[in-house]
């Protein structure tokens, strides 16, 4: 905004009220699919970079040998918490789209994402293997 930066991956949550108040120009979004907080704004695809996504995601993990009735009871909890109107409203204020799913689900993300940026870190010869 001051003019020192000449490009920013930022959050939408952190730079959505600049975008709106016309202090920063939105090239694209990192994910797959338009965000509703930011509908006019592109996706890395659309704007002619497709294989660029990188989706933020948080996630509720427990230890691996949790016993499966938590983490059932915790995943519909959340599920529940997460689809109240007010947390909702909250959630797509800062241009947070809430998917819930099965631990399975949330399993397969996270393993997904090691593995695609494993493979990332290891073509850019990042980190103490590259030295």
């Amino acid at each position: 905004m001051e003019g020192r930066v000449d490009l920013l991956v930022g959050t939408i949550s952190g730079t959505a009220p600049f975008i709106r108040d016309g202090k920063v120009r939105a090239l694209a979004v990192m994910s797959e699919t338009r965000n509703a907080a930011l509908p006019d704004v592109p996706t890395v695809a659309e704007a002619g970079v497709p294989g660029c996504e990188a989706a933020l995601w948080t996630a509720l993990v427990l230890p691996a040998g949790a016993p499966p009735e938590i983490v059932t009871r915790l995943s519909r909890e959340l599920m529940t918490i997460v689809g109240l109107p007010d947390i909702q409203e909250a959630l797509e204020n800062q241009g947070v789209e809430a998917e819930t799913g099965s631990a399975a689900v949330a399993a397969a993300l996270i393993k997904a994402d090691v593995a695609k940026w494993g493979e990332v870190i290891k073509r850019a010869h990042i980190g103490p293997q590259a030295q």
